[in-house]
């Protein structure tokens, strides 16, 4: 089924936290495609009425797919956790950032 894997990495929920209903989360791996894995599971995300900040961009929804005229996007990735990429670019390398980068999720009113 191929090689053995050597480098396993456990994501999890630590450093998740809220503060004045702001949900605070963290990239804990980038990929070898530059997508930025963070430390929270797409299920408990409702991004619609919501942004998320990372590095002074701002992303208003979650794409279904990576394919986006969006510079920016947010997705839940395959294993379930919600990422940051760039479609046909490395997301990691366009912010500058990569493990422990932070990023904050703001309920907007309706």
């Amino acid at each position: 089924m191929g090689s053995q894997i050597q480098d396993i990495v456990a994501l999890t929920e630590s450093n998740v936290y809220v503060s004045d209903g702001v949900i605070h989360v963290e990239v804990v791996h980038v990929d070898r495609f530059g997508n930025m894995i963070t430390n929270i599971p797409g299920i408990r995300l409702m991004l619609s009425n919501s942004v998320l900040t990372i590095g002074g961009f701002e992303i208003y929804k979650i794409s279904t797919s990576y394919a986006s005229d969006d510079s920016l996007i947010a997705i839940i990735g395959s294993h379930g956790f919600l990422e940051i990429s760039t479609p046909g670019g490395n997301a990691s390398a366009k912010l500058g950032s990569g493990n422990g980068t932070q990023i904050s999720i703001v309920p907007q009113a309706n």
